[in-house]
């Protein structure tokens, strides 16, 4: 059967027995074929005028029909669509784009396949009906969304085990972001079962299809050494064919390999031009790290100015890190002027999202009274906070306080339990001052061959064992 279509119309020879009935049924071949055409020719053009887009698939699922005319032909349908499409929108602005998504099109799942590539699962109402005189089918469609109610701007629980088949299915059929995304779901258990050899099965299917994030998951498996044996040179070849293929996250790993000689030989330069790459994709992470090489002159020339910048755009996205490195530049005035109040609230921020060094530098401020009143109890909550995730300077600090019995009350053992944890994280102080309470014997026994072990980590030691001991 040879067929014309248009937007809302395919012409078809009216001789064919097939529309005798004057009827589209709502899930025929000609129906779906032309609801799809709608959706990209029509809908998305006008729903989405401003922003760069790329439909890659559309699937008209689960149709059933809710009205038949039997006089007219005509047939109400509901389906569900799922769209798989990628939108041109940069990290800084992707934040509210599932609302963006609800409102628009009335999605009640949208999944995020990264690189800006999602699957918008929409319900649609369409009509199908001949025309009178049987020479024209005919469709009309819309998403089922009311875009003047608020209930599409909010976010909506998505079904994780219904989110997994639909995927699932999707998969199988060769999709190489989806795959990379089952593999996803089975390394996390969401909406099924927790499974990491399946999640480097569906990690493997992706990557051979050269998808950059299958690549970039498969990479960071033999990284990580857990679920398969621990391979650096693999890693670096997989995390180095998804940074070719433009993955933001990718090129900052390599760079970390790079700055670090593992599973390559260590070159700063390297490091600099990956970072580069991905913090011109505005990745924070990548924002960060660029700034630090400048902060630190390796693989460029130390230049503070171009430090900060860098990391203060990092901040940009909450970067806790960022935001303890620019409060470390205006308590020390390094390319800004010289500003307590400043550092006191970068540090604040980095504390209050956990960050131990963000907590131990404000908790340093407390003790100590840099633009704030001194507070040695304060002092001690936030040092307290940055021992708990074994910050070692933090540890010694706090066995310091309960030492001196300095916002708390004063406590040999807790302080001998604190140098102790701090010594074992490497910190020569925690060593140090563990060595000086075996000397004296405060909260322990003395015993001056113990506190030679403990001496001897600090450099700046010189130990003598007294006489008559």
């Amino acid at each position: 059967m040879q067929s014309t279509c248009g937007l809302f119309a395919c012409n078809v020879n009216p001789g064919d027995n097939i529309f005798s009935s004057k009827t589209i049924k709502c899930d025929s071949e000609q129906a779906i074929k032309l609801s799809k055409k709608i959706i990209e020719d029509k809908l998305f053009p006008r729903y989405f005028s401003n922003i760069k887009y790329h439909i890659d698939e559309i699937e008209i699922d689960t149709i059933f029909t809710k009205k038949i005319n039997e006089k007219t032909g005509y047939q109400e349908c509901k389906a569900t669509s799922n769209i798989i499409a990628s939108f041109d929108i940069n990290k800084n602005t992707l934040l509210g784009q599932y609302k963006y998504f609800n409102l628009m099109l009335g999605s009640d799942n949208v999944i995020n396949l990264g690189s800006n590539k999602y699957i918008l699962s929409s319900s649609v109402w369409y009509t199908t009906e001949m025309t009178s005189d049987g020479e024209q089918y005919e469709v009309n469609l819309k998403f089922d969304g009311d875009k003047t109610r608020a209930l599409y701007s909010k976010n909506i629980e998505q079904d994780k085990e219904k989110t997994f088949q639909l995927l699932l299915k999707l998969a199988k059929k060769g999709n190489a972001e989806i795959q990379n995304q089952i593999g996803v779901m089975y390394s996390d258990g969401q909406g099924v079962e927790q499974n990491f050899d399946k999640a480097k099965e569906w990690y493997e299917k992706s990557a051979e299809q050269n998808n950059n994030w299958g690549l970039y998951n498969l990479a960071d498996l033999y990284y990580d050494g857990t679920v398969v044996k621990k391979d650096y040179k693999k890693a670096f070849e997989l995390f180095q064919k998804s940074a070719n293929l433009g993955n933001y996250d990718a090129q900052n790993r390599l760079a970390n390999m790079y700055y670090s000689g593992y599973g390559v030989t260590q070159d700063y330069s390297q490091a600099v031009y990956w970072y580069k790459k991905s913090a011109d994709l505005y990745y924070d992470w990548a924002l960060y790290n660029l700034g630090k090489m400048y902060y630190s002159g390796k693989g460029v020339k130390q230049d503070y100015r171009i430090a900060y910048e860098y990391i203060l755009k990092a901040t940009n996205y909450e970067l806790k890190e960022a935001q303890n490195k620019i409060g470390i530049m205006y308590h020390d005035g390094e390319y800004v002027e010289k500003n307590y109040k400043k550092a006191f609230q970068w540090y604040k921020k980095s504390a209050e999202q956990g960050f131990n060094w963000g907590q131990f530098n404000l908790a340093k401020m407390y003790y100590y009274g840099e633009y704030v009143e001194k507070n040695h109890q304060k002092a001690f909550q936030w040092y307290q906070k940055a021992a708990n995730q074994n910050n070692g300077n933090a540890q010694n600090r706090l066995a310091n306080m309960y030492y001196s019995g300095e916002g708390v009350i004063q406590d040999y053992n807790k302080a001998m339990q604190w140098y102790q944890k701090s010594a074992e994280n490497g910190f020569d102080w925690g060593a140090y001052n563990l060595g000086e309470m075996y000397y004296f014997g405060n909260g322990v026994v003395k015993n001056y061959e113990t506190a030679m072990r403990y001496y001897i980590p600090n450099n700046s030691i010189t130990f003598t064992i007294p006489p008559n001991s």
